[in-house]
């Protein structure tokens, strides 16, 4: 079970892809890199910026009428995708909560000399849903860090700034109880 959530399965693997930018002497990303290649500018819709507004870490914060929006970018030389591009690298797990998000989007806003202006990559999310089963046997182990989740995600959309990433997890669909869920690990203590 072990290897089938984590072990690489080739080149589009997490693995592999994870840590391309270490691993490939003609990447040059920097451990602070929120550089993605292409990406549009798009505005910031009256949904999107209550949804930031609603993670600010200061309620003074002027988000920008537009920002960049990718598909892919590195931050601390790990590769994030939205789910459209990559499921693999879209699943995170945010510090202080062992709850699986799935990026949906990613916005970039430029630097600013003004400090009350919004900066840096900010990933809008959504929650996997709590599984409907009677007994979850990875709750026995909590050491491994593992639990059984919906396969389907919440509607509700959450943004975080990327820095709050605390690391991807795997998971792996089985059927369990007459329905299909999905086993998630975190990838924080996997090399």
């Amino acid at each position: 079970m072990f290897e089938t959530l984590i072990g690489p399965q080739g080149h589009n693997s997490l693995a592999a892809d994870s840590h391309a930018s270490s691993d490939d002497p003609t990447h040059n990303h920097s451990d602070n890199d929120y550089s993605a290649s292409g990406g549009t500018t798009v505005p910031i819709t009256p949904e999107l910026r209550t949804i930031i507004h609603q993670c600010l870490p200061s309620p003074q914060l002027i988000i920008p009428k537009e920002a960049k929006s990718v598909t892919h970018t590195y931050h601390l030389q790990t590769a994030y995708s939205i789910r459209k591009r990559h499921e693999g690298n879209s699943g995170v797990l945010f510090n202080g909560n062992d709850t699986p998000f799935s990026i949906e989007r990613m916005l970039q806003f430029p630097a600013d000399s003004n400090k009350q202006v919004l900066q840096g990559t900010w990933v809008i999310v959504r929650r996997h849903r709590y599984a409907a089963v009677s007994r979850d046997p990875y709750m026995e182990y909590p050491h491994l860090r593992m639990r059984m989740w919906d396969c389907a995600l919440e509607p509700d959309l959450k943004a975080m700034p990327i820095e709050c990433i605390h690391s991807h997890f795997a998971k792996c669909t089985i059927p369990w109880e007459g329905k299909n869920v999905a086993v998630v690990i975190s990838l924080s203590r996997v090399c």
